[in-house]
């Protein structure tokens, strides 16, 4: 669970959300929804293991299937995140392109 609200922090804040100018805002919200997701099946999944000792004398939990949500969440989650790195570097790419391209004008200028 540590891991999970590290990785939140690192990748929801504002400052690694930013590009220049620009900001990805509804990305940011969208990927906040995916972690809230995942949280809920998590801590459903912690809750239910603190009567595992009770439970398992009856057998009432069906475990399978809230490991099967907390997995679906975290896959979707870890989908979702390298679609946003993708197009995170695509935009860094494009802006390191265009300043590039603005200097070699300059330095034309200059040796001319």
């Amino acid at each position: 669970m540590d891991w999970y609200c590290a990785l939140t922090e690192d990748l929801l804040g504002d400052d690694s959300i930013e590009v220049g100018r620009e900001s990805f805002q509804a990305v940011k919200q969208y990927l906040e929804a995916r972690v809230v997701t995942l949280y809920k099946a998590l801590l459903l999944y912690q809750m239910k293991s603190g009567l595992v000792f009770l439970r398992n004398l009856v057998v009432l939990d069906d475990w399978d299937t809230d490991l099967k949500a907390v997995t679906d969440a975290e896959t979707t989650l870890q989908g979702d995140l390298d679609q946003y790195g993708k197009q995170h570097t695509k935009y860094s790419l494009t802006e390191l392109i265009k300043s590039s391209q603005g200097m070699e004008g300059l330095l034309q200028g200059i040796t001319q």
